[in-house]
């Protein structure tokens, strides 16, 4: 199965550095958050990703393209340009970067590319990271036969509420506020996803899908963070730097 990996929006505002970036090539640990999304999927044996790039697409191509040498140690002779790779680190990823826009939707970014994406593939964003367990997130969506299984995760206080099947909080009360979901930006698609009229939003379609009974909800209880502002990029990276991160279990 594939993922497909939200990387087109704006620059981020996060980065330390004058120039701005795209935000899944902010770092965490001196690793891009691109990397930690994708290091998360392949220790669940996910090794095709596609990345739906947009604002300054080249950073994430060119990131790839080096990636073997980003990922190991180098001897590089001056006097003739020769490099020699020593320790070899790289991944046994395959990776498609793809321009889908830079003010395109959600589901515009999907359908570009639903000729390469597969029967069932994963979508998730290139802000986000979880220790979702994705072997039970794709066993729920294959044993349910829905077009869309929708990852759910607690409320941060800053994301809205799910308001699909039973999961209809009561917005005036606020301890059944904390008890809501919220959707963790992670979807298993099957490609008849594409038969619904494409709509700007997710949601949109995701209530045309659970109309049609064809939408299931998986509760994940554990991580996740959606690394929106400098306190989030803070507790991922204090996480990391104190090896108590849940998302990577072989660093």
């Amino acid at each position: 199965m594939k993922c497909i990996i939200l990387a087109g929006g704006m620059q981020s505002t996060l980065a330390n550095s004058g120039e701005s970036i795209p935000k899944p090539m902010i770092e965490i640990g001196g690793k891009p958050l691109i990397w930690h999304i994708m290091k998360h999927f392949s220790e669940y044996g996910i090794s095709e990703f596609i990345v739906c790039g947009g604002y300054k697409i080249d950073v994430i191509k060119e990131y790839f393209m080096d990636f073997y040498v980003y990922e190991s140690d180098i001897t590089v002779d001056l006097s003739n340009n020769s490099v020699t790779i020593h320790n070899n680190k790289t991944e046994n990823w395959k990776v498609s970067v793809i321009d889908t826009g830079i003010d395109s939707d959600v589901m515009k970014r999907v359908f570009a590319v639903k000729d390469i994406a597969g029967e069932d593939f994963i979508v998730t964003y290139g802000d986000c990271i979880s220790d979702v367990d994705v072997t039970a997130l794709i066993g729920m969506h294959e044993k349910s036969k829905a077009v869309c299984t929708l990852m759910l995760t607690r409320s941060t206080g800053r994301k809205q509420f799910v308001q699909f099947g039973n999961d209809k909080p009561d917005y005036a009360d606020a301890s059944s506020q904390a008890e809501a979901w919220i959707s963790g930006d992670c979807y298993v698609l099957n490609s008849a996803i594409f038969e619904y009229p494409h709509l700007p939003q997710m949601n949109q379609i995701f209530n045309e899908v659970d109309s049609d009974g064809k939408l299931a909800l998986y509760k994940h209880t554990g991580y996740w963070n959606a690394v929106e502002t400098m306190r989030d990029l803070v507790e991922a990276e204090n996480l990391w730097e104190s090896n108590a991160q849940t998302w990577i279990k072989n660093r």
